[in-house]
């Protein structure tokens, strides 16, 4: 019975380790600035979760020492501002 050595990155079968070897090194090579994009992605992922775990805590502190946590939003703080804001385009 023949052995072969099955590329879990590319999904194929190959007749010896080396030549699976070699294919991935050359698949990786073609794919590095995906594969950086994607670690960068993960890592500010995990970034964010992290600070969204810190902000969590400091709300739950802030409740438990003064009963209540309240934050207003105005337009300044939104992104788009008012709804309103695309008729202002139009106005003559």
């Amino acid at each position: 019975m023949k052995k072969l050595f099955y590329s879990e990155i590319l999904g194929k079968y190959y007749n010896t380790e080396e030549e699976c070897l070699k294919a991935e090194e050359e698949y990786n090579e073609k794919h590095k600035a995906e594969l950086l994009a994607k670690e960068e992605k993960t890592a500010k992922a995990k970034e964010v979760e992290e600070a969204y775990k810190k902000y969590i805590e400091l709300r739950s502190e802030f409740i438990k020492k003064y009963g209540s946590y309240h934050m207003t939003l105005t337009n300044k703080d939104l992104p788009t501002g008012s709804v309103f804001d695309i008729f202002d385009r139009f106005w003559f």
